[in-house]
């Protein structure tokens, strides 16, 4: 279920990022034929609210992957020592869950 979370957080940011990427396109490209004129008024709140939005998307990205890779490297281990100690049927690593 985690896996599925962080993939879902990763693919949401990709797309975050695809949008915001377009919107610095429209306004890079499409505005300024439309009659924009530059001012440094709008252009630093834009330019802040762009990169902020992109690094937080970015960084939410870093986190799931580093997340998953974790997840992945913590439960590879986990398979691994059960193997060497001899699997579940040892006493001493069964986990009896109850409700």
């Amino acid at each position: 279920m985690l896996h599925w979370l962080l993939l879902l957080v990763a693919a949401y940011s990709f797309v975050t990022i695809a949008i915001l990427f377009r919107i610095d396109a429209v306004v890079n490209e499409s505005l300024y034929s439309y009659g924009l004129q530059f001012s440094p008024d709008w252009a630093i709140t834009y330019w802040t609210t762009i990169r902020t939005g992109l690094a937080v998307s970015f960084l939410a990205v870093i986190a799931a992957v580093a997340l998953l890779l974790y997840a992945s490297f913590r439960k590879s281990k986990t398979v691994d020592d059960l193997k060497e100690k001899g699997g579940p049927e040892n006493e001493s690593m069964v986990h009896v869950h109850t409700q």
